[in-house]
């Protein structure tokens, strides 16, 4: 089971749903210091039932990202390059209370999954 990490920073965009196959994702990019000369830009993934919170949030808003590390070899079939990937999984998402009034809806904790064995697609 993988651990849980929180990081709380500015939203820099709102993706919108990618689907590939049968998997769908959307990806929020959140910065931890949009001051900074370096800035630290993470994407973050939601899948499933978490998607949806996304739509609530837009480039500007402060947010507090509750998620999990994961990381996966993948093989690629036509050239046999193997490859590793690391996905930032969001478990749940609030606006952060220096905003304004912090979210009291319930947040989503979704289990990182595992999504299979998908040939033709790394991630």
């Amino acid at each position: 089971m993988s651990k849980k990490y929180t990081m709380t920073g500015t939203v820099v965009e709102v993706g919108k749903e990618q689907t590939f196959n049968k998997f769908s994702k959307r990806t929020i990019v959140v910065c931890d210091d949009p001051e900074s000369k370096y800035p630290n830009l993470l994407p973050f993934e939601a899948v499933g039932d978490t998607m949806k919170y996304l739509d609530k949030f837009k480039g500007g808003d402060k947010v507090k990202v509750d998620f999990f590390l994961n990381g996966r070899k993948w093989d690629n079939p036509k050239t046999g390059a193997t490859q590793y990937f690391t996905t930032l999984r969001i478990a749940s998402i609030f606006a952060d209370g220096e905003g304004g009034e912090q979210e009291e809806e319930e947040p989503v904790v979704e289990e990182p999954q595992d999504d299979g064995d998908i040939d033709d697609m790394p991630f």
